[in-house]
């Protein structure tokens, strides 16, 4: 169902007619409830005007599928069509709870953004700060700085009712500072992200002076998100503000760390930062993801082999350089899920028995270096996906047993899931299957195999997995129990 998702405006004759009030809130009722989403369901559903009243109880969080950059969004197009709309928008303060400032908008004010705070009550809000065009204030990092901290000026005093706050910019000089810029309680705050798109920017604070850990305003944040350079500079100056938050704040917290290039030949190095020395302060995050970062380590890892001050937890890494991604393995215990994607391994990587390994793409993973890391890891479910290397020769690697050793490569793994790969044939995936049975101890197959997409598949090939396999899953969806 779609009602009012776009408009398009022309200014030389009214929109709409006068409409009475009941009629506009009936208007706008649906409008909303069509941005809303029952989270626990993740499910859209039909209704028709009877169910207006009753919408609430399935639509009790903003639809994060949305658009938020796109001119159409509620409830900010419909009230500009004309000043009755906007004013009868304005008494419903449940309606203003999703603030998005467009802060390179041609059309961007200060006071709009006050007016839209005030508009949303004493709910408690959603507030997102970003860019409709990526290339806005590129090359103009002063500009965009002013204006950010313009912004922010009017948003302080409303962040204790926020429950995401998301800064989404280009420059981390023109994010707000993590330990000086937030000192009013937010006890709502579960998400907070401060992101910036230009990973090469220098942005340095000065050192902040230590808190008292009952001050620390976050007490409900969940999930933070920090532009690469932030989390140096908060590591070099602010460091306590992450032991107040792993102490004050909930269990199982999160941190995801985005977009660092060293700075280009030429500019101030007289301060390097080494990411190793920041390992043990990750330590007793929950979840860790680390997104296009190319971090310094200037000392060999400090451990082959895990320490009270390793990571454990769930690991993310993607597109880092050759020197993190070396940082984080040696310094990685046991873990529950492990995902790498387009990061450069070696050979000689060994990888922690994590209960679930993904690798996710990408052509820095040679069939010879995925061969070696398998022939040594001891976790339970293997994932790959569109994974370029994965072949025959890998296939085999699973299928046989360690050197010197009767036990199989892998001799924990169950579970093979294979989405969107190519490079292998049915003949090697039974052959696997069938030499992991073999040195198998159960009375019944163990062997779980998900997402295959195979060419040419025969009825008796389906046949035999239906036999030799736990469960088996094939592109299209179909599913044989063994």
């Amino acid at each position: 169902m779609e009602v009012l998702t776009t408009l398009s405006v022309d200014p030389s004759r009214p929109i709409a007619p006068a409409l009475p009030f009941e009629i506009l809130l009936i208007i706008f009722k649906l409008v909303y409830a069509e941005n809303r989403i029952n989270l626990s369901t993740q499910r859209d559903f039909e209704y028709t005007l009877d169910d207006v009243k009753n919408l609430d109880w399935y639509t009790n969080n903003w639809d994060p599928r949305a658009d938020i950059r796109a001119p159409s969004l509620f409830p900010y197009a419909l009230s500009s069509v004309n000043c009755q709309w906007r004013d009868v928008l304005s008494t419903l303060p449940k309606y203003w709870t999703r603030v998005v400032i467009v802060y390179d908008s041609a059309d961007f004010s200060l006071s709009f953004v006050r007016a839209h705070l005030e508009w949303s009550g004493n709910f408690s809000i959603n507030i997102t700060v970003t860019r409709r065009h990526s290339t806005s204030f590129i090359g103009k990092p002063a500009l965009e700085q002013a204006r950010l901290k313009e912004v922010m000026d009017v948003i302080r005093t409303h962040v204790f009712r926020c429950q995401t706050l998301t800064f989404d910019v280009a420059y981390p000089s023109s994010l707000p500072s993590l330990s000086a810029d937030f000192l009013h309680y937010a006890p709502h705050l579960v998400k907070l992200s401060l992101e910036a798109s230009v990973p090469t920017d220098v942005k340095h604070q000065p050192q902040i002076e230590e808190r008292d850990p009952t001050d620390f305003p976050f007490t409900g944040l969940i999930a933070l998100t920090l532009s690469g350079w932030t989390f140096i500079d908060v590591f070099k100056n602010a460091s306590w503000w992450f032991h107040h938050w792993l102490r004050r704040g909930p269990k199982f917290p999160s941190l995801r760390i985005v977009h660092y290039h060293p700075p280009p030949s030429g500019q101030d190095h007289s301060d390097p930062f080494n990411f190793t020395n920041a390992i043990p302060l990750l330590r007793d995050f929950s979840r860790l993801e680390f997104d296009d970062i190319h971090y310094d380590c200037l000392a060999e890892p400090s451990h082959s082999t895990p320490s009270e001050e390793s990571i454990s937890g769930q690991l993310s890494m993607r597109d880092l350089n050759r020197n993190t991604t070396k940082a984080l393995l040696a310094n990685l215990d046991p873990n529950d899920t492990l995902h790498i994607s387009r990061c450069p391994l070696s050979p000689q990587d060994t990888l922690p028995a994590s209960y679930h390994l993904c690798f996710d793409g990408g052509d820095e993973l040679s069939p010879e270096i995925l061969q070696a890391i398998l022939s040594t890891w001891e976790g339970d479910e293997l994932e790959l996906k569109a994974c370029l290397s994965f072949n025959d020769d890998v296939l085999d690697i699973l299928g046989n047993t360690a050197p010197d050793r009767s036990v199989l490569n892998a001799p924990e793994l169950w579970s093979l899931d294979l989405t969107d790969c190519f490079g292998f044939s049915i003949a090697a995936l039974r052959r696997m299957v069938e030499r992991r049975n073999a040195h198998s101890t159960a009375d019944e197959p163990m062997m779980h195999l998900y997402g295959l997409r195979v060419p040419v598949m025969t009825g008796e090939d389906r046949e035999w997995f239906r036999e030799h396999t736990a469960v088996v899953c094939w592109c299209d969806g179909k599913t044989f129990l063994g």
